[in-house]
């Protein structure tokens, strides 16, 4: 059995802060007997993930199981492990490739957590050797059960049936928030299409309008789905926050993803609260319309 997640990392660096739960990988008995060996009394046990994990609550520690079945993913990475001769706790490499395999999880509450031990991992050295190449890629796809906006469509396709009730036009929005000249999107989005954007004029473009691309996408989607509706009710920052995390995660995929992850923390050194103003602006200037 394994002792995965933030307990493993903390072996070989100071992850500067002390992990609150345990995760394991095992067999179901190994992690069966390893769940009853620890202290405290059991005030919960249950089963999830579709039965690929157990979850149990014991005196004041939460207990993360992964059951190794057969022919599962984890299975398949306890052996490799065990190939390099770690038995109680995977190598550094091991650690990044599991890290990495869930950093665009949906939702994930520990979104933040996660980049920054993979940011930690990347200073020591870690990778995603040949050995776990394929792994990784299986992993992957276990992961990501869901699936991501197409921009390989109209925008009217994209735009219906996502659940949102529309108050202001998306592209006017965007123009009240926008940094340059016109909207940051609008520098990569071939004439051709509507909401394709490109990856070769994206990378041909400055890092500043790179950044800004992200900032404003996080700044529109804060804006449709929390501030608009539900702005008396939570911050623009919080809002902006969680758009983000979004953004960099399960909104977007693919390169403009990636491009958002490895960037985070450069996007939000140049958030501001004033992105709702620049909308309320907007609107009394008849610059952003109503939804058609």
């Amino acid at each position: 059995m394994l002792t995965i997640g933030s307990k493993a990392l903390a072996i070989y660096a100071d992850i500067g802060r002390r992990p609150r739960d345990t995760d394991v990988m095992g067999e179901y008995d190994e992690c069966i007997n390893y769940i009853k060996s620890q202290p405290g009394e059991l005030r919960r046990c249950v089963p999830s993930t579709g039965g690929k994990k157990v979850i149990a609550f014991k005196g004041g520690n939460i207990i993360e199981a992964e059951i190794a079945w057969e022919d599962s993913s984890a299975k398949e990475f306890i052996e490799i492990m065990a190939a390099r001769g770690h038995y109680a706790y995977p190598d550094i490499n091991g650690l990044y490739a599991l890290k990495m395999s869930h950093r665009y999880l949906k939702n994930s509450p520990a979104f933040l957590k996660t980049m920054r031990d993979i940011k930690l991992l990347r200073e020591l050295g870690a990778e995603i050797d040949q050995g776990l190449t394929d792994w990784f890629k299986r992993r992957e796809s276990e992961t990501y059960s869901y699936s991501h906006p197409s921009l390989k469509q109209s925008k009217k396709d994209f735009f219906q049936d996502d659940g949102i009730l529309y108050k202001y036009d998306h592209d006017t929005i965007h123009l009240a928030v926008k940094h340059q000249e016109r909207p940051a999107y609008d520098y990569f989005k071939p004439d051709t299409s509507e909401v394709f954007c490109s990856r070769e004029m994206f990378w041909e473009i400055d890092q500043e309008i790179r950044l800004n691309a992200v900032l404003e996408e996080s700044y529109v989607l804060a804006l449709v789905r929390s501030q608009i509706p539900h702005g008396e009710r939570i911050s623009p920052r919080r809002s902006f926050e969680i758009a983000l995390m979004k953004v960099c995660t399960s909104i977007t995929s693919g390169w403009f993803r990636e491009f958002a992850w490895e960037n985070y923390d450069e996007v939000v050194a140049r958030y501001s609260d004033d992105y709702v103003d620049r909308l309320n602006a907007g609107v009394k200037s008849g610059l952003v319309k109503e939804a058609v």
